[in-house]
């Protein structure tokens, strides 16, 4: 059958294969590349809350040790953790996990937001993202 055709259907049947290759070829390296860029951004993501863990630990134990008390031990933390920044402007914040709506600790770029309960469907975000639900 391809003996048949003419050399130009040749040559196109060759070109349509081998796009149709680079194309699949490149659609498979764009979901690993995506799937790679998930797992560093879960990894840094691990590695700051590690740290935030770690700057709150450290000043629970300067409290429990009896060095200083227990409302400078969390401010220290709190302003540390303020401090933080990662990717060069993504930062931590802290809030509580009360129920049925937490209330904000300590936001490093909104501080009016600070000791409010964050019942507002704004603040709904994470979950909605999360679970794909359109806010809008």
């Amino acid at each position: 059958m391809i003996n048949n055709l003419s050399i130009m259907k040749k040559l196109l049947v060759v070109g349509i294969i081998t796009f149709l290759s680079i194309l699949i070829l490149s659609a498979i390296l764009m979901f690993n590349g995506k799937n790679i860029m998930i797992d560093e951004k879960k990894s840094k993501l691990i590695n700051i809350v590690e740290l935030s863990y770690s700057l709150v630990e450290a000043e629970h134990k300067a409290f429990k040790a009896g060095q200083i008390d227990e409302a400078t031990a969390k401010q220290n933390a709190i302003n540390a953790i303020k401090k933080l920044r990662y990717n060069g402007t993504d930062y931590i914040w802290i809030n509580n996990d009360e129920l049925p709506y937490p209330k904000m600790i300590m936001h490093p770029t909104a501080p009016a937001l600070d000791g409010k309960v964050l019942d507002a469907d704004k603040f709904n975000c994470a979950t909605h993202l999360q679970y794909g639900i359109n806010s809008n």
